[in-house]
């Protein structure tokens, strides 16, 4: 599911009988969206971006559905930042940067 697929990439996949749904996850829909396509037991592969992965992880627990998690995400994890204080800043800073230039003592010991 994306609301702006690659469908060039996603062709062999589909061929291969994969189903794909264009389509955009809210915090309004998620529950339905997800519900339309998962039940207990069934495997859910979070790859999303900008959803809340707590969301997600809770919504199928509840169901009995299961899931693998890419990344822990909130819904829109940037509004607002001009007016707050976070780790996102600091995380982008880090990633950025090597190892030697965060840890220059450990180099002492290589």
């Amino acid at each position: 599911m994306d609301f702006e697929p690659d469908e060039a990439a996603l062709k062999p996949w589909i061929e291969q009988g994969v189903s794909f749904v264009k389509d955009r996850v809210t915090p309004e829909n998620l529950g339905s969206m997800l519900g339309r396509y998962l039940s207990a037991s069934d495997l859910l592969i979070d790859l999303a971006w900008n959803i809340d992965c707590c969301e997600i992880v809770q919504w199928c627990h509840d169901r009995g559905a299961l899931c693998v998690n890419t990344s822990v995400e909130l819904w829109d994890p940037y509004a607002g930042a001009d007016d707050k204080h976070s780790f996102f800043g600091l995380e982008l800073i880090v990633r950025g940067r090597s190892e030697v230039e965060m840890f220059p003592e450990r180099q002492e010991h290589a």
